[in-house]
């Protein structure tokens, strides 16, 4: 990752923190732990830190399956899909990590909406981002 985010985030420490503390935030969501019910949350975790990892212009060392495949079935609301992203902003804002960079981050995120949800609406980018003021 060392072309990626992991200097804008302050280093590899950093970005492993940001990585934990937004894993628990969405494990401790009530309104997101049915989504988790009988999942292998080891296994998840590892996805979830080498999917952002990629997500943040890492290296691309994500090899699990695509998001559709991942997600068919589990009947991911939009409205879910939008907290999983508010508990990231929030994360990277606790962290102290800059608007612009939070918004990138965003925006390399939310077309993944298409493949997660069961039916996603159109993605406004610009209301989005006058949310990070």
């Amino acid at each position: 990752m060392a072309n990626g985010y992991e200097g804008r985030l302050g280093g590899a420490d950093t970005f492993g923190l940001a990585v934990e503390s937004f894993y628990r935030r969405v494990l401790r969501d009530p309104e997101l732990q049915r989504y988790f019910a009988g999942i292998d949350l080891e296994r998840l975790h590892h996805h979830q830190y080498a999917f952002l990892a990629m997500a943040m212009g890492g290296v691309n060392g994500y090899l699990g399956r695509t998001m559709a495949a991942a997600h068919a079935g589990l009947g991911i609301t939009d409205e879910a899909f939008d907290r999983v992203l508010d508990h990231l902003v929030s994360t990277l804002a606790e962290l102290g990590i800059d608007s612009s960079t939070i918004l990138d981050i965003g925006s390399r995120l939310l077309p993944l909406r298409y493949d997660i949800c069961e039916q996603a609406p159109d993605i406004d980018l610009v209301s989005r981002s006058n949310r990070l003021g």
